[in-house]
């Protein structure tokens, strides 16, 4: 599956924030994928192959820290991309993290696999928006399903919610619940 320009607004706009994305599929699964950014000459790639693993620009991805909600930034592409349902969630969210970065696209599930970004949530996505992004997360050791929890697949509903660690996409699961950690 191939997404030649995913941030497409970014792209026309000038924002050189855009990427380049790829996976491989096997069984309506990922398997291999990369992150591609022209602009910054920055690559990720990911395995989910015998435990997964990522590497950055060439060099493998080892744990990251371990942050609590209110210490992480949390990202996402665009306030427009929520129904009203979804920002209300997204919100309690936002609420309880550290900081909100708005206009990254898939460059912040890089930032998560560095750990910089501690969360990610999007809604809207196609499945060519978020294959790529599954392998190079879990290679990472990071987390990414659906806002339900449920795995990333080809019919999933567009919500997305990566983390960089396991508590910390529980935490931002239990936050677009009910608000709460």
């Amino acid at each position: 599956m191939l997404d030649p320009i995913d941030g497409t607004r970014a792209f026309v706009g000038g924002f050189p924030m855009f990427t380049n994305l790829f996976a491989l599929l096997y069984q309506g699964r990922p398997v291999f994928s990369g992150i591609n950014v022209p602009a910054t000459r920055e690559c990720w790639m990911g395995s989910v192959a015998e435990g997964g693993m990522a590497t950055f620009n060439g060099a493998p991805l080892g744990p990251r820290p371990q942050r609590t909600l209110d210490q992480s930034v949390l990202a996402a592409t665009a306030p427009d991309m929520f129904s009203p349902e979804q920002f209300e969630q997204f919100r309690r969210l936002k609420d309880g993290c550290m900081d909100l970065r708005y206009g990254a696209d898939a460059y912040a599930y890089g930032l998560v696999a560095l750990g910089s970004v501690g969360v990610v949530a999007e809604a809207s996505m196609k499945p060519w928006d978020y294959m790529a992004l599954i392998p190079v997360v879990e290679g990472a050791g990071g987390v990414i399903t659906d806002w339900s929890g449920a795995s990333l697949t080809l019919q999933s509903d567009g919500t997305v919610l990566a983390a960089a660690t396991r508590d910390l996409h529980n935490d931002a699961l239990t936050r677009l619940r009910n608000g709460r950690t």
